[in-house]
Formats: C-alpha cells, sequence, structure tokens
C-alpha cells in the first residue's frame, strides 16, 4: 500500500498482514516509524491486525502518549477481542450490503418478467404481483393489497386453481402449470396458463 511506504511503514503492512501484532515503545522502532510517530506525542504504539473472512483488512491501534509504557497483556487481549468484533462487523456489512443487491437483483427479475409472477398466502390473498401480471389483470399495484384470487379467478375456474394448490403444497405434484381464465379490472375474461 502507498500510504504505508510513503510514511516508511513497510514492515507494519507485512507484520500485520501475516496476523502478528505490535506492541512496541515508539523509542525502539525505526527512524522513519520514529519520525510518524513522534510529532503526535506518541510513546507507545499497539496495533493489532483486524481480519474479514480471512483477509487482513486494516487493523485496530492504540497509542500510548504518558511517560511510562504501559501497555499488557490484558491490553492486548482485549485489543484483539475488539479487532475480532471490528472483522464481524465488517463482514456483516458486505453480506448485507450483497443480500441487498441480490435481492434487487431478484425483484428486477421478477418484476421484469414477460410471466406474471405474484404471491398469495393460503386464504388467497395477494402479497405482491409483478408489473406483467398488473398489465394483465388491469389492476395497479396500489390495489393487489387485499385483493383475492377469487376476484380474479373466473368463477367455474376457482375449484380447479384450488385443487393445483392443494395438490402442489400437500406435494402430490410439483407441477403448476394449468388453464384457467382470469377476469380482468374492466370484467374481460382472458384465458391464462
Amino acid at each position: 500500500d502507498e500510504s504505508y511506504a510513503a510514511a516508511g511503514l513497510t514492515g507494519w503492512e507485512e507484520l500485520l498482514g501475516r496476523g502478528d501484532t505490535l506492541n512496541a515503545v515508539v523509542d525502539t522502532l525505526s527512524d522513519a516509524e520514529q519520525l510518524a510517530l513522534q510529532p503526535q506525542g506518541v510513546r507507545e504504539v499497539l496495533l493489532v491486525p483486524v481480519f474479514v473472512t480471512g483477509q487482513w483488512w486494516g487493523y485496530l491501534g492504540l497509542d500510548n502518549c504518558e511517560e511510562e509504557p504501559r501497555f499488557d497483556n490484558q491490553d492486548l487481549s482485549a485489543a484483539q477481542a475488539v479487532a475480532r468484533i471490528l472483522g464481524a462487523a465488517v463482514h456483516r456489512r458486505h453480506a448485507d450490503e450483497e443480500l441487498s443487491a441480490s435481492e434487487e437483483r431478484y425483484r428486477q427479475l421478477v418484476e421484469n418478467a414477460l410471466d406474471i409472477v405474484y404471491v398469495h398466502d393460503l386464504e388467497g390473498r395477494f402479497l405482491s404481483i409483478n408489473q406483467a401480471g398488473l398489465d394483465l389483470t388491469g389492476y395497479a399495484r396500489d390495489e393487489i393489497p387485499g385483493l383475492n384470487l377469487q376476484t380474479i379467478i373466473a368463477p367455474e375456474h376457482q375449484e380447479i386453481a384450488r385443487e393445483q394448490t392443494v395438490r402442489k403444497l400437500s406435494g402430490e405434484t410439483s407441477a403448476t402449470t394449468y388453464q384457467i381464465d382470469i377476469v380482468t379490472k374492466d370484467s374481460q375474461r382472458l384465458p391464462i396458463e
């Protein structure tokens, strides 16, 4: 990394990148390291690497600006625990971002499908429907919540649809293809499969 090289701290990158910690009095460090830390009044430094899914992500640094060195094994253990928590939090944030991106891709796939894609509850109330379904039925998106399948499926085909749903839910069949007529918002009948 250029920032480590520019500050003369390439040894830190190598050390932390392989999972080691640095706990040192500044006076015992290289001239370049002293030059980077002493103007800030740092007398002792404790650096603990942070890993995210096995990859070095960065480090947690603690500075001591007091006269006497004071970092001990308890400080090291606490810093390592915080570094693990930080690594887990960063991993979680990345996972959440990836999940959101995946959900958005799925949403776009469903929304832009040419076939009708919908979700309903066990009572037949629509929970969602894609744009193709809205276009075909003539309903607006804000009219869908609470709308029931019985409103859209032609009366003489409701039993077929109910039987197919029961067969699918019971595991009797994996097929979900059958032909029925639907009734659009403006009362047109359309055959669908």
